[in-house]
């Protein structure tokens, strides 16, 4: 009788007959298909699933595809210290956008209408200045025609130029002169203040400038050195072309080509200039009652038998526990007791909201307020 156990020791050592060979190579081929079929469909899903470069977030790695006659190949690269450094820039400039048309008077969010149409307010950062024809701004609202019925949008430059006067601006001097490009050419730029209003106007490179002021000549560098409080005194300036006048140039031929010639404001008018002015001053109506608080970061000027007081530069009113006025100008009438305020901030005794407008003028007594538009004439 045979034994099992020995007759399979046996099979394992036998060499396999023809009829098992055609087995075990039908079997291996279909497993071996299989997994060139897996491996092949893991290939095209890496080279079908591409993103575009300018697609991707910056702070990740930026997939790039080679490919050559025998194989593609799929390669990370790492992100750069560059992209990393673009991001603040980004940023900031989002934070704070920048208005290439803009007036006190509209707020944070304005309506906007150009030529009849209305917009979001965040057409003012992109519009160039140079399309418009005429705008009208009252609080909140913004109306600009343009002079084809086209919008144009802003170029570099003149998103570069805008910047610049922003810059001037905050500096809050009286007079400055700056570099632009206007329409592709290089000119010089000059920004003059009134009160907390500006004005500018582009010349030729190198253009000689001087400044008339109560019948005196400022020459260029004088006039970069003067205070912002100059502003408040003038209400007006005159371009006077010494070429276009002959009694000019056989005075100033040899030194300027244009006299800015400044108007003052009223002679009876004083002013005085400090970091802070100290703020206790006795003001009575004709009923009488106590006295109150003012200060200004700019200046404080006196009229009218110091009837009229006008606050400039972060200009404040306290009437003792009944209300708080602020604002970038006061002009205070001691006698009505009116404030007439701009970029308002008041608030009253029992009343938590505080009331704010671009022009407000308040009865400190009575406690009331009345909004106001236009431009205020001080």
């Amino acid at each position: 009788m045979k034994n099992p156990v020995k007759e399979r020791i046996k099979m394992l050592f036998t060499n396999p007959s023809k009829s098992m060979k055609k087995l075990i190579y039908l079997a291996l081929v279909p497993a071996c298909l299989a997994l060139v079929y897996l491996f092949g469909v893991q290939v095209v899903y890496a080279e079908t699933n591409p993103k575009a470069p300018g697609n991707l977030p910056t702070n990740q790695g930026v997939t790039e595809y080679r490919v050559n006659q025998a194989r593609p190949e799929l390669t990370i690269s790492k992100p750069n210290d560059d992209s990393k450094q673009a991001l603040p820039d980004t940023k900031k400039e989002s934070e704070a956008p920048l208005r290439l048309i803009d007036n006190v008077e509209l707020g944070e969010n304005p309506l906007v209408f150009i030529d009849g149409k209305e917009y979001s307010a965040e057409i003012l950062t992109r519009i160039s200045p140079a399309c418009m024809s005429m705008a009208k701004f009252s609080p909140g609202k913004a109306e600009i025609s343009t002079r084809k019925n086209q919008i144009e949008y802003a170029t570099k430059a003149e998103i570069k130029t805008a910047k610049i006067r922003r810059q001037i601006k905050a500096k809050g001097k009286f007079y400055s002169r700056y570099p632009v490009t206007i329409n592709g050419h290089k000119r010089d730029e000059i920004l003059v203040r009134f009160g907390s209003h500006f004005t500018e106007g582009s010349f030729p490179v190198g253009y000689r400038i001087a400044l008339s002021m109560n019948g005196k000549i400022f020459s260029e560098k004088e006039a970069l050195e003067m205070e912002g409080n100059y502003a408040y005194n003038m209400t007006g300036i005159n371009y006077r072309y010494i070429k276009e006048e002959p009694e000019l140039f056989s005075k100033y031929g040899d030194e300027y080509d244009l006299i800015l010639q400044f108007k003052s404001a009223d002679t009876g008018l004083k002013s005085q200039r400090s970091g802070m002015i100290p703020g206790s001053s006795k003001i009575t109506s004709q009923s009488g009652d106590e006295k109150f608080e003012y200060r200004a970061t700019d200046s404080v000027a006196y009229s009218g038998n110091n009837q009229f007081i006008t606050l400039f530069g972060n200009a404040e009113i306290i009437n003792g526990r009944r209300s708080t006025v602020a604002g970038d100008k006061i002009r205070f009438d001691a006698k009505a007791r009116t404030a007439i305020v701009q970029n308002a901030r008041v608030t009253f005794q029992g009343k938590k909201k505080t009331i704010e407008g671009a022009l407000i003028k308040v009865d400190i007594d009575k406690g009331t307020y009345e909004m106001l538009s236009g431009t205020p004439e001080f």
